[in-house]
């Protein structure tokens, strides 16, 4: 199931690192977060981990997209 995470779904973070998201973390590299500074109201395609635990969910993300003008 692919899920869509936008910038203030995660708290606006600035610096990567592991974040809460729904029921567990994504993880966000600087890159990522870039990608958010400069299009905040882009998301990234996220998909659930398939080594979550029923009680901690791990998120990965995947493409980035930006709204268009």
């Amino acid at each position: 199931m692919e899920i869509r995470i936008g910038w203030n779904d995660v708290g606006d973070p600035t610096k990567a690192g592991d974040y809460k998201f729904r029921d567990g973390t994504v993880t966000l590299t600087d890159e990522q977060i870039d990608l958010w500074i400069a299009a905040p109201a882009g998301y990234f395609v996220a998909t659930q981990s398939s080594a979550s635990k029923p009680d901690h969910v791990r998120y990965f993300v995947g493409e980035f997209y930006a709204p268009t003008a």
